[in-house]
């Protein structure tokens, strides 16, 4: 989860959303600017050690995972059912399969999110360090950590256990 506010702009991202038997390739966010309020769910890239293993989507509209809230009436089915996503390898020792549950099938060792001027770069490994690639186009940006101006002609550095937010545009 990364939260920020800058200037005018609240910033919320859950990059780990709903990742619960699987790589899903979303974040959720929440995005304020004096203009607008948007949620929406986008799409993200991470990188991940797979497993070899996959998890087919199943048939559920309205409630995934939530099987004793009442259901859509009639005779509805999920555009996505059927598709298969990638399982992240899970530690040794962990009891799992496909279709299980498990806070590791869809956690990434980095994610890279893009919405709006923002791009973050989360590593969640305490050993490895990521290259933050930026949009086309982007040249420069604002680290909002530090404050200071990062070239963007060479992707910056992620080490391990943090996060860099980037900001073009303002």
């Amino acid at each position: 989860m990364v939260a920020l506010k800058y200037g005018e702009d609240i910033l919320s991202v859950s990059l780990y959303w709903r990742a619960r038997s699987a790589i899903n390739h979303l974040a959720r966010v929440h995005y304020i600017t004096p203009r607008s309020d948007r949620i929406a769910t986008v799409y993200q890239d991470e990188q991940f050690a797979p497993s070899g293993l996959t998890f087919t989507r199943q048939d559920e509209v309205n409630a995934p995972y939530l099987p004793w809230l009442p259901h859509y009436p009639g005779d509805l089915h999920s555009a996505m059912a059927g598709g298969k996503l990638p399982i992240a390898k899970i530690p040794a020792g962990t009891a799992s399969k496909p279709g299980d549950e498990s806070p590791y099938a869809g956690r990434a060792k980095f994610y890279r999110f893009h919405y709006g001027p923002y791009l973050l770069g989360m590593n969640m490994t305490a050993g490895e360090t990521f290259r933050l690639s930026a949009p086309t186009g982007w040249t420069q940006a604002l680290d909002l950590a530090s404050g200071r101006p990062v070239k963007l002609n060479v992707p910056p550095k992620v080490g391990p256990m943090s996060t860099a937010v980037l900001s073009v545009g303002r």
